[in-house]
């Protein structure tokens, strides 16, 4: 049973006892008025109670699978922060498949490290985790040790960009979650497909906005494997093909 199908049995039930009470005299009536107060009070505590508990489950992120199933990360308290939720996640890691394991995986805009971790719990090697947000990097530290893969990581403070144009590191897998409002990644995918083994992988993140055939035009080598739609967010999935 859901909250909604919850709060709505809690609903039918106040009213329904509310309804026995007799409006025979002066008495009775104001009782009746008090019991209406008090329904619209419940009433709207419970709305309050609901929107919150949305908001919470918003960005709520578990592990899904692997060693650190079920475990639930801690989210970064930062403005616009947006989860990519367990549907979407059991997508792209459902068409990655055993491409996962022993790779060396880059989560840009780690956030909470959430697709990072979800890496190593299905059996990736290793991941660098980039974030230039204090509070993600608090967040990020926490959630792995929290989930054990302390060992198998890396945390670098840095701008994305910045860290994919200066990085000598190379990756079968990146992930890449920035902020929907921003639409221009030219340049993040120029250099994110110069630190990508051939035969590498991009699971790029993105809103409605975002043009995935302009962000890649100076990354010839990307071929876009598959876009898909969840909610809001959309995912796209990029290739790099061996050199002709």
């Amino acid at each position: 049973m859901n909250t909604s199908e919850t709060l709505a049995i809690i609903q039918w039930g106040i009213v329904g006892s509310s309804r026995g009470i007799r409006h025979s005299d002066k008495k009775a009536e104001n009782r009746n008025q008090m019991h209406t107060c008090i329904l619209d009070h419940l009433f709207s505590a419970f709305d309050i109670f609901e929107h919150f508990l949305k908001a919470y489950n918003k960005n709520m992120v578990r592990i899904t699978s692997g060693t650190a199933k079920g475990i639930i990360l801690l989210s970064p308290e930062i403005k616009g922060y947006r989860a990519v939720q367990d549907k979407a996640k059991l997508a792209v890691f459902s068409m990655l498949g055993t491409r996962i394991l022993k790779a060396s995986c880059l989560d840009l805009y780690s956030g909470s490290g959430n697709l990072g971790i979800e890496a190593l719990s299905r059996g990736a090697a290793s991941c660098d985790f980039v974030d230039e947000d204090r509070e993600a990097i608090k967040t990020i530290q926490a959630n792995l040790a929290k989930t054990k893969f302390s060992e198998k990581a890396e945390i670098f403070k840095k701008d994305a960009v910045k860290y994919v144009e200066g990085t000598d590191r190379n990756y079968d897998i990146i992930f890449a979650d920035p902020f929907f409002i921003e639409t221009h990644h030219r340049f993040l995918f120029e250099n994110m497909a110069k630190i990508l083994k051939t035969n590498g992988i991009i699971v790029f993140s993105h809103g409605k906005d975002t043009d995935v055939d302009d962000v890649k035009i100076n990354a010839r080598e990307l071929e876009t494997y598959d876009t898909r739609k969840y909610g809001n967010a959309f995912i796209s999935i990029f290739i790099k093909k061996p050199h002709q």
